[in-house]
Formats: structure tokens, C-alpha cells, sequence
């Protein structure tokens, strides 16, 4: 009994050593696999590309192999074309579509096989292979950007055709429309899927593939009038002087039709018909021929002032004119001094002369020509234009009433007006000797008349007495003062027959005093 007992315990013994040892061996086994695969550059067993054994094989030894078998051939025979009704088409082979297979890329995916899983499922994929047979597909998608833009050239062709031929006809004075005439312009999208459909279908059966693109028929008008009329409809463009070529641009009819009546008949017309829908046409509010008639015809305004002062204030007044005599405003446009005139530089041409600067008159380049711009404001208020941006000067000024002068600093303060008239107006300056002459010339379209009333302040300058070593006891020199002023300017405007029509306020000025300075000797304490 002893001796039993004994042997049914080491007969268990030894087969639990023995399990014991087949799962360590197994265990050993999977850990070697799976260090073993990732470091191997051999393809799994039974693996295969589209039917094309690779198993063992290397990237590079498995991308000679399916090359060597035209396994990138495979769109060599590949095309399709497609047909339109008017019996144009256009063709796409496989290899343009982008269906070409690429040996490097399938290579490459059988390499990858099981090599991306985890590590224990790398190894359970590759005992599987071991037995099991792998075979990778590899399904080529076309390039869809470039079957686009074949399917997009060729189907616009067809509709321009359709509608250019067969669907209306533009001539001076009509449009003539057949309607029910063909077929309905082709879908784009309709004509990308159906091809689309067919690389597929060429490519699963390794031929060359024909299909009929058929758009919806039409048995009645297919005409779109509404975007007909979008294409035939011109807006009335006026006449207008170009100012810097001083040409006219000519005038353009507005070009329309009556689209009810038009669609009243292409209802009622059979196909085949020939309609005739007359064009409307619409002279513009400025004709040629209107404008050449009047441009230019009156004096809108005139200013005379005296220029006084030294050789270079004549000379800046001068020079600053020449670049505004002659320029033209077209209706709407607004003069800038500023962009006239360039920067008053010495290089330009322009002087040091007498200038106002924080209310002291001082020498500046470019000084006086001030006196430009507020003659061109003084026309401006007599031809009453849109002011946009006027300053007065901080003294008074004697060339002009108080009120219609503006100041001018590049940069900083400008005179800017806009041609608020229908019509073009130029700018004239000329000099005779000391007198400056300043003229808008344009086309008056009433006969109003313009004057001005003022409300004036007067603010008294002070005294200001300042000692100084220079003046002998007893003496004293004086420097005059004058009076600043407060104005506020009024537009009034009368009919012909001095009705008044309209008074408006136009600007408050403030001028500011020039004390009365008077030196007297230092006196001593």
C-alpha cells in the first residue's frame, strides 16, 4: 500500500513539472516571437498582394517581384469616355485618373501586416500565418481634383454651346429665342458621378469604357429668363468729362426688355419658334451730346484780390496756382489742396515768406499762398458748394472780407470742397501783374442769387507795456495793436425775383487780438 501511494505521487509530480515546463517554454516561445518580429524585415508567411505570394520577402525584394509582374499595368488599359448629346466627349485613362496600383505603397502594406498590432496580437497573427493564407487588397481611388476638372471644362463647354447656338441670339435691337430647342444644360455633379462610376467599372473589367451622358430633354422652353435679362441689362451710364484728358466719355443707353411680355409669348410659342423680343433702350441722364452742349458753359463764381507783399510771396502765390489752374472736378469729386499742391519744399521751387504761425507772422517756405485758397474758398461759397473741411486764419486778413478766407498748412490744415452739381467744374487762376484772378467755371442750372450777411464782434486789443534798456529816459516806442473779431457768416440765397429762398449759417470765425505793445525805459529802484 505504501509503495502505490508513492508512485501515483511522483507520476503527478512529474507531470505538473512537465506542464510547468511546456508553458514556460510556450511563454519563452511568445516573448521571443514577439521581440524576434519587429526586428525581422521578412514579410509574414502566406502573405500576398492581389493574389501575388510575398511571404518571406523583403520591402525592396517584394516591390521588384510585383513590379516584375505588371502589377503596376494594372490602368495601363483603363479609360473611359464620355459622350454628349450634341455629340462631343472626353476621355480619362486610368493612369490619369490616378488608378495606377504602386508596388512600392503594397509592398509596403504587406510589410506592415501584424507589425502594427499589439504585441501579443503580432504574435497570434503571425503562428496564424504560419497556416493561414493572407491575401492584401489594394482598391485604387481616383483623384477626384482632376476628374473634376475635366468633367467641369467639358460640361460648361457643352452648356455654353447649348445655350449660345441653340437657346437665344443677341442683335442691335432684339433678342431672338427658339425655345424647346435642345436639352437641358448638364449637371456637373450628374456627369462626375456617372464618371466616377465607370473608372470603377473600366478598372474591375480591365477595359476601355463608353457612356452616354443624357441631361434631362425638354419639350417646352428651358430658357431661364430671369438671368437672360441679368446678362442683357445695362444700367444708363452718363457722360462724363475725364479730367485729367479733358475728354468725354461718352454716355451709355441703359439696354432692357419687357420680361413679362417676354415670358407671356415663350409660353404660348411652340418649339421650334422663332420669338423676336424687342430691346429696350434708355438714354442716360447725361447724354453726349447734352454734355458737350453745356460743359463748361457759365461762370459760376469770380474772385479778384491783390497780392502784396515781398517777390517770394508773389512767387509762392504763383507757383501754388499753376498747380490747380486748369484742374477739373467731375460731379461728386473733391478738391484737396493738400493733394494739389504738393509740400511747399525749397526744392519745389518755393520761397521763405511772410506766413502766420501760432498767430505770429513769421517766414516760412511757402508763405502767402494762403491767398490761393482763400480765393478759391470765397468762389466756393458763391457757387455754393459742399464745404468738407475749412479752417480761418488765426489773424485777420485784409485781401478779403473776414469770413471767406481759409488758412493752408500741408499736413495739418487743408480746404477741402466737393462738386456737389451735376455738372464738371474747372478751376481758373490768372495773374496780371499784382492782381490774382480766380475762376469756377461750370454749368449753372438756376438763377439764384447769393449773397452774404455777417454778425461781427469786436474784441479790443490791450496795451502792453515792457521795459527795455535801449530806451532813453523819458521816450517810448510803441508797436500798433489791432482789434480781433468774432464772425459769423450767412449764406442767404434769393430767387430772381428777390424772394429769399434760404439763410445759413456757414462758419464762426474767431480772430484773435494783436496787443498793443509799448517799451518804456527800465526804471530803476
Amino acid at each position: 500500500m505504501v509503495n502505490i501511494k508513492l508512485n501515483r505521487k511522483r507520476v503527478l509530480t512529474f507531470f505538473v513539472s512537465l506542464a510547468a515546463t511546456l508553458v514556460f517554454m510556450i511563454v519563452a516561445v511568445v516573448i521571443a516571437l514577439g521581440f524576434f518580429i519587429p526586428g525581422s524585415d521578412a514579410i509574414f508567411p502566406n502573405v500576398s498582394v492581389e493574389g501575388i505570394n510575398l511571404s518571406g520577402m523583403t520591402v525592396d525584394e517584394a516591390k521588384n517581384k510585383l513590379v516584375g509582374m505588371g502589377f503596376e499595368d494594372n490602368a495601363d488599359f483603363v479609360s473611359v469616355t464620355v459622350n454628349f448629346p450634341d455629340g462631343s466627349s472626353f476621355s480619362i485613362s486610368g493612369n490619369d485618373a490616378g488608378l495606377s496600383l504602386c508596388a512600392d505603397e503594397a509592398a509596403s502594406a504587406a510589410f506592415r501586416y501584424g507589425r502594427d498590432a499589439s504585441f501579443f496580437k503580432r504574435v497570434h497573427m503571425f503562428v496564424t500565418s504560419l497556416w493561414v493564407e493572407t491575401d492584401i487588397k489594394i482598391v485604387p481611388v481616383p483623384d477626384e481634383e482632376f476628374v473634376r476638372s475635366e468633367v467641369a471644362v467639358h460640361t460648361q463647354r457643352f452648356n455654353g454651346l447649348l445655350v449660345e447656338s441653340t437657346s437665344y441670339s443677341l442683335n442691335e435691337s432684339s433678342i431672338i429665342i427658339i425655345p424647346g430647342s435642345g436639352f437641358a444644360p448638364a449637371d456637373e455633379d450628374s456627369v462626375f458621378l456617372l464618371t466616377e462610376q465607370a473608372l470603377y467599372t473600366a478598372l474591375e473589367e480591365g477595359t476601355h469604357l463608353v457612356v452616354d451622358y443624357i441631361p434631362d430633354l425638354t419639350a417646352t422652353n428651358i430658357f431661364d429668363l430671369n438671368e437672360l435679362y441679368r446678362t442683357v441689362y445695362t444700367e444708363p451710364v452718363s457722360a462724363v468729362l475725364d479730367p485729367e484728358t479733358f475728354i468725354i466719355n461718352e454716355g451709355i443707353p441703359g439696354i432692357s426688355f419687357d420680361a413679362e411680355a417676354a415670358a407671356n409669348r415663350l409660353a404660348n410659342a411652340r418649339v421650334g419658334e422663332q420669338i423676336e423680343i424687342p430691346l429696350i433702350f434708355t438714354e442716360p441722364e447725361v447724354t453726349t451730346e447734352h454734355l458737350r452742349g453745356i460743359l463748361f458753359r457759365d461762370e459760376l463764381a469770380v474772385r479778384t484780390t491783390h497780392v502784396a507783399g515781398t517777390a517770394n510771396r508773389l512767387s509762392n502765390i504763383t507757383l501754388a496756382a499753376s498747380y490747380i489752374d486748369g484742374f477739373v472736378l467731375n460731379p461728386g469729386d473733391t478738391f484737396s489742396f493738400n493733394e494739389i499742391v504738393p509740400r511747399r519744399t525749397q526744392a519745389l521751387g518755393f520761397r521763405m515768406a511772410g506766413g502766420f504761425i501760432d498767430g505770429e507772422l513769421v517766414d516760412v517756405i511757402g508763405g502767402g499762398i494762403c491767398q490761393v485758397a482763400s480765393n478759391l474758398y470765397d468762389n466756393v461759397l458763391y457757387s455754393n458748394l459742399e464745404v468738407i473741411a475749412r479752417r480761418a486764419h488765426t489773424l485777420p486778413i485784409t485781401y478779403l472780407p473776414l469770413g471767406h478766407d481759409a488758412a493752408i498748412s500741408y499736413g495739418a490744415i487743408d480746404l477741402q470742397f466737393k462738386n456737389n452739381t451735376d455738372y464738371p467744374i474747372r478751376i481758373e487762376i490768372e495773374f496780371d501783374g499784382r492782381s490774382m484772378t480766380t475762376r469756377l467755371i461750370g454749368t449753372r442750372t438756376d438763377d439764384y442769387i447769393i449773397r452774404f450777411e455777417y454778425e461781427t464782434t469786436t474784441v479790443p486789443y490791450e496795451t502792453v507795456y515792457r521795459e527795455d534798456e535801449n530806451i532813453p529816459e523819458g521816450e517810448e516806442i510803441f508797436f500798433a495793436g489791432r482789434n480781433g473779431f468774432i464772425r459769423n457768416t450767412y449764406r442767404v440765397i434769393y430767387d430772381e425775383d428777390e424772394n429769399m429762398i434760404s439763410r445759413t449759417h456757414i462758419s464762426r470765425d474767431v480772430y484773435r487780438t494783436q496787443s498793443r505793445v509799448v517799451l518804456i525805459p527800465v526804471a530803476y529802484s
